[in-house]
């Protein structure tokens, strides 16, 4: 029991058997079937009848996992009912750093070698989109030794300002000190998939959204089920949902989780049902997958508050966008605009190919073949919204990511490129 929030212990009593248990209990039967015959064949025949039982068991637990997933998405997308957007909600910042860069822009400005730089999030603060990581510890004995010792944070224009703060509980510190230790003592079944950091009053409060589960034969179904609130000294509050949203500390913040938002959006396409996800594919979506570590949700700061946006395409060898969806980054609203048929915008990974064939003459990086060539780098495009019309933001950078060389807009209708020199341009 004291063991219980150590995470290969919350791993295999959670997300094993909790998140699964009627898979859990059919592997069980078809192994204990598999036992029952072997043991009951023939002793000349027992190798034989082991090897066709065990094939056939396996396959059986193989299609049953993958049935079963398919059924807890079309369960999440069928639950949900969209508010129509007639038009698409205008951006009212821009993020001009993609991941990378703002990655190197703080690993550049740690000069401590006990710590290193933690997962970075976005954050509209006072009208600017910042990038804030946690400054947590290095290597196994600093895990177990060391607090995380403050924030960094990466402004658009490339500026990093560092923030003192040891926090008793942290990301990157070792068992009953690991961030994730009080919070499954408190709510163990629980996923926990994301912790981010926001400015409170002279500190910095650490918020962790979290997903619990319902039971709908034969699945769980995952929802939004409340946010904790981590303070410096070792405190916690536990939020529901409604709580959080009406906290005045949290307000604008993205307290839905963003883990869910994308499960929400994968499982768009089984909303007509797992036949039709599988086989016919009527108006059926899939979130594109883009180069990079950075995939979809963006957040997305509008005059609703923060959103998490999916620009969804239709099944299938296609790049085009034809729906795109908004989860209400503070509230968990999901609305829906749906494109005409003959809009046909381009999708992210399209529009990098027009910014590549933009600028011929750049050495652009690729590693097909036997060797990399190149040292240019288009990455993360991620979307503007101006009076209604989308466009595709991309910065272009060196391998290195060393900073953004350009940054580059095309337009989801038209194609057409824009390239900006700097932030101020």
């Amino acid at each position: 029991i004291g063991l219980a929030p150590w995470p290969p212990v919350h791993w295999l009593l959670f997300d094993v058997i909790w998140k699964h248990p009627l898979q859990v209990l059919v592997a069980l039967l078809v192994s204990a079937g598999w036992v029952y015959l072997v043991l009951n064949s023939p002793t000349r025949r027992r190798t034989l009848t082991a090897l066709g039982a065990g094939s056939l068991a396996i396959l059986i637990l193989i299609l049953y996992i993958i049935w079963s997933n398919a059924l807890v998405r079309a369960y999440l997308a069928r639950g949900l009912e969209p508010v129509a957007l007639p038009a698409l909600p205008e951006t009212s910042e821009v993020r001009f750093l993609p991941l990378e860069v703002a990655q190197r822009y703080a690993g550049n400005r740690l000069q401590d070698p006990r710590l290193r730089v933690g997962d970075l999030d976005p954050l509209d603060i006072e009208g600017e989109l910042i990038w804030i990581a946690p400054r947590v510890p290095n290597g196994l004995f600093n895990s177990l030794a060391r607090q995380a010792d403050g924030f960094l944070l990466v402004h658009p224009d490339g500026a990093v300002r560092s923030v003192a703060q040891a926090m008793r509980y942290g990301e990157g510190m070792a068992v009953t000190d690991a961030i994730r230790w009080p919070l499954w003592r408190g709510r163990y079944l629980v996923d926990l998939p994301e912790v981010f950091y926001a400015p409170a009053g002279e500190g910095f409060l650490a918020i962790a959204p979290y997903v619990g589960y319902r039971f709908r034969f034969p699945v769980q179904v995952p929802y939004w089920a409340g946010v904790f609130v981590v303070h410096a000294d070792g405190a916690v509050e536990d939020l529901s949902p409604a709580e959080a949203v009406a906290d005045e500390r949290l307000a604008g913040l993205p307290l839905y989780p963003e883990a869910l938002s994308r499960r929400i959006a994968d499982a768009w396409g089984y909303r007509g049902g797992v036949f039709n996800a599988w086989f016919t594919h009527l108006d059926q979506t899939k979130v594109p997958r883009l180069p990079g570590p950075n995939q979809m949700p963006y957040l997305l700061p509008t005059a609703d508050g923060p959103q998490w946006f999916f620009g969804l395409e239709p099944y299938g060898p296609s790049f085009s966008i034809f729906k795109v969806m908004f989860v209400d980054a503070h509230d968990g609203t999901l609305r829906l605009h749906e494109l005409p048929a003959d809009s046909a915008l381009i999708g992210p990974d399209k529009a990098l190919g027009y910014v590549r064939s933009a600028f011929p003459n750049f050495q652009w990086y690729s590693d097909s073949g036997d060797e990399a060539s190149g040292n240019v780098l288009a990455i993360e495009p991620r979307p503007l919204i101006r009076a209604g019309r989308l466009y595709w933001l991309t910065s272009i950078t060196s391998i290195d990511y060393a900073g953004v060389t350009r940054s580059v807009v095309v337009d989801a209708a038209t194609n057409e490129v824009r390239y900006l020199e700097s932030q101020a341009e």
